[in-house]
């Protein structure tokens, strides 16, 4: 003798109207891609204004820091016009977002790296006034003085700037799950 049974249940049609709304908002995750991004845009500042997290970036060097100050740029590590700041952006597809800079020289502060530099000579015209000051704007021909500089390596330690933090993830997974679960329509 066969044993059979059957299971039905109350709503399945409820359920399976859900899950199929939850599989349409599997393939276009642009509205949480795009909170993500304005999230992440926050972070990375953060991580300008911090100087560095979970960890603090390496400190400048002491001659690089004072001739900053000089200079009138602050004293925030990473942080001397701002353009590398403000160049950070993201983009944002159907199922991520990306975030990146187009500044050349983010790539040896993000991972670091050696930086060649190679030699030259400079030569400068003046011209001193009878008070002994240099005139502006003279240049004379054949009495120039040169300087040659040699060449030297200099070594940048990695900073990362565009990093995500744990708290970061967690946030991103909120804004994920909430775009799959939320009910349209009322």
């Amino acid at each position: 003798m066969a044993l059979g049974f059957k299971v039905t249940t109350k709503g399945d049609q409820e359920v399976t109207v859900y899950l199929n709304q939850v599989g349409k908002r599997m393939i276009n995750l642009q509205p949480a891609m795009k909170q993500g991004r304005v999230y992440m845009l926050g972070s990375i500042n953060r991580n300008f204004e911090r100087g560095g997290r979970p960890v603090r970036w390496q400190a400048l060097s002491m001659n690089y820091y004072l001739a900053k100050l000089r200079a009138g740029y602050g004293n925030k590590t990473l942080i001397r016009t701002g353009q590398l700041k403000r160049s950070i952006t993201g983009r944002v597809e159907p199922t991520r977002f990306i975030m990146g800079t187009a500044v050349p020289y983010a790539r040896i502060h993000q991972f670091g790296g050696t930086v060649q530099h190679g030699a030259r000579t400079e030569r400068f015209f003046r011209q001193r006034k009878k008070t002994g000051a240099f005139k502006r704007g003279i240049r004379l021909f054949g009495k120039a003085r040169g300087f040659t500089f040699g060449s030297f390596a200099m070594t940048i330690p990695a900073r990362p700037f565009i990093l995500f933090q744990d708290e970061d993830i967690t946030a991103l997974n909120t804004f994920v799950l909430r775009h799959l679960t939320e009910k349209k329509g009322g």
